[in-house]
């Protein structure tokens, strides 16, 4: 079984919350379905990506989806993280096990059926106010165009 990497917040009562991602190898792999998405960016960038969504807590409802951008200069302008056959990707999805609501695995993704407003609610806000993209790359992200 693979490791499984710690990342921990504490919420408002100061009480620690920890998350831990375990890897995905299905969206590494490059013969696997055209359409599926895949990681261009290494290991420890996904982890990075991960550990900054527990960080600034950038997780649905009830920590059913996080989603993540990888920000990897001082001028934190996001950059491509996945691509598919036809699409390239800068937003990491963060799933959690179906047996354990704290243990995730994530891919690339774009589509706008995984950014939908049930899932990513306010992140793209909090993104936008961050700096870290425009309004507008925002209303392309949730038309599932920001390409």
């Amino acid at each position: 079984m693979e490791k499984l990497h710690e990342f921990a917040r504490y919420d408002e009562n100061n009480i620690k919350i920890s998350y831990y991602y375990n890897f995905n190898y299905r969206a590494h792999n490059e013969n696997q379905n055209n359409d599926k998405s895949q990681w261009i960016i290494s290991n420890e960038e996904i982890l990075s990506i991960f550990g900054k969504t527990v960080e600034e807590n950038w997780f649905s409802e009830n920590n059913a989806h996080g989603y993540g951008l990888y920000l990897p200069t001082e001028n934190q302008k996001f950059r491509q993280i996945g691509r598919n056959e036809q699409t390239k990707f800068f937003v990491a999805r963060f799933i959690p096990d179906i047996n354990d609501k704290f243990e995730y695995h994530g891919h690339p993704c774009g589509k706008q059926k995984d950014i939908s407003k049930q899932n990513f609610g306010n992140i793209g806000l909090t993104w936008v106010q961050k700096g870290y993209i425009s309004p507008t790359q925002l209303n392309r992200l949730n038309r599932g165009q920001l390409k």
